[in-house]
């Protein structure tokens, strides 16, 4: 300026996002899962046993555990407390009101936050009070191709009214003509309402059709033989 002094024209600082200590919300709910009875895919008892598991990067807290799909609210009765932890795994028991049927059961997860995660589920058949007698047969294969000399696993399931797995049938098969060979020609479904059957192709092509009954129910498979 004319009389000797200097204006101070320097740009003021403007503080945009400076973190001052304080620990950043947190929005993530935890990743999670959920077993029944180590996989098994039925059960005769009305009691199962579940397999929890859940990750979070603050701490999860608690686990809600239904057979319906609704998501519980944070504050909902019905959450089971835990002590905060970045993994959590436990086991527990649930019991549950149907007799025999499907059923599936859900768990949600919260953290620290009251954040809640989406929801594991499994399911499994309980036949406490299962009719035993089969209703239906079916194959896990209908259409087989196979190469000379090749062998296929079928499996043939028996399951009763409801779908429940017939235990302990006689399962009987039979093929249409000498293109393939099947092993065993008679086998007992095992608890799961299973028997395992190898089908042999020869050496020559063609077609084939594999039947297999037990009693009056019956299923077919159609294999294909080529080169």
């Amino acid at each position: 300026m004319g009389d000797g002094t200097t204006e101070n024209k320097s740009t003021p600082v403007q503080v945009k996002d400076i973190n001052l200590g304080r620990t950043p919300a947190d929005n993530i709910p935890p990743a999670c899962s959920i077993e029944i009875n180590n996989g098994d895919s039925y059960t005769t008892s009305n009691t199962i046993t579940l397999s929890l598991s859940a990750v979070d990067t603050i701490g999860v807290t608690g686990y809600y555990i239904s057979t319906g799909s609704t998501t519980p609210s944070v504050s909902a009765q019905g959450w089971t407390s835990v002590s905060s932890t970045t993994f959590y795994a436990g086991s527990i028991s649930y019991n549950l009101e149907i007799v025999y049927g499907k059923t599936t059961v859900y768990a949600w997860y919260k953290d620290t936050a009251g954040n809640i995660s989406g929801a594991a589920s499994d399911s499994i058949f309980i036949k406490t009070e299962c009719e035993e007698e089969a209703a239906s047969i079916s194959a896990s294969q209908s259409e087989i191709t196979m190469i000379f000399r090749e062998y296929v696993e079928e499996t043939i399931t028996v399951t009763g009214e409801g779908g429940c797995p017939v235990e302990g049938d006689s399962v009987r098969a039979s093929v249409s003509n000498r293109l393939v060979t099947v092993s065993p020609r008679n086998k007992t479904t095992d608890e799961n309402g299973r028997a395992v059957f190898a089908i042999t192709a020869k050496n020559k092509t063609g077609n084939a059709v594999v039947t297999f009954r037990d009693g009056s129910l019956s299923t077919q498979v159609n294999v294909t033989v080529e080169k």
